[in-house]
């Protein structure tokens, strides 16, 4: 058990320390996207737990982190603990960023809840999803 405590640990110390651009990786990425989405995860429930904020799948931008507005999202939910920026919205699909964060037990999968995952790049997907009525 320590020794998964101490990857998910180590994860979030490498993660801001990734080289490459934002170019390299294509539009709305940048190296520390995946330690922004946990930080944006742990401020929302510290809210939710301390009892300032109720439990939803929205997260208020004012827990997002510098990283995850730099996407520049319309919104930003929880998905299986994950972390969804939305980017585009229409009345049949949205689009955007979906980050794995390392202490979710869910590897987004195509197919699942609607979503298409595309140019996997360090925990984070480009992503389409249908919306459902």
């Amino acid at each position: 058990m320590f020794v998964g405590v101490g990857l998910v640990f180590g994860c979030l110390f490498v993660i801001p320390g990734c080289e490459g651009t934002s170019t390299e990786r294509g539009p709305g990425f940048s190296p520390d996207t995946a330690g922004a989405a946990y930080e944006t995860h742990v401020q929302y429930v510290r809210a939710v737990n301390a009892g300032t904020e109720k439990l939803s799948e929205d997260i208020p931008e004012q827990y997002w982190a510098d990283g995850i507005k730099a996407l520049k999202p319309i919104k930003v939910y929880r998905h299986r603990t994950n972390i969804v920026a939305v980017q585009r919205l229409s009345s049949e699909t949205e689009q955007g960023k979906y980050i794995y964060i390392p202490v979710s037990s869910y590897i987004p999968q195509s197919g699942d809840d609607g979503f298409t995952f595309t140019e996997q790049k360090d925990n984070v997907y480009d992503y389409r999803r249908s919306i459902m009525n």
